[in-house]
């Protein structure tokens, strides 16, 4: 995943209308529109999912969330969700809807 540049706002991301998904037992399950089937087993990956579900998220904005809730760092939560993020992507499942906003601080 490319560094990040302060200057331009990161992307948000959503799942596509055209992945089904369905959760059961803790495990979800996604079908895509190529009939792709596709089974996520992790408590991480389930709750990023679940993020992206609700509302366009980027990728720090899911780090944060990820990181208040399981034992990870912040940079380490950035690297592996952007590359889950990039695979459910590559994957047909969520796609870039928009760049974040960032509020500037008054100096």
């Amino acid at each position: 995943m490319p560094q990040a540049n302060p200057s331009i706002p990161s992307p948000r991301y959503a799942l596509l209308p055209s992945a089904a998904h369905r959760e059961v037992a803790g495990e979800i399950f996604v079908i895509t529109a190529d009939r792709g089937f596709h089974r996520l087993d992790s408590s991480t990956a389930a709750a990023v999912f679940r993020l992206l579900a609700a509302a366009p998220h980027s990728i720090e904005e899911l780090a944060a969330a990820i990181t208040a809730t399981h034992e990870v760092d912040l940079a380490t939560a950035i690297r592996d969700i952007g590359e889950f993020v990039d695979t459910l992507v590559d994957r047909h499942i969520a796609q870039a809807v928009q760049p974040a906003t960032f509020a500037v601080p008054n100096s």
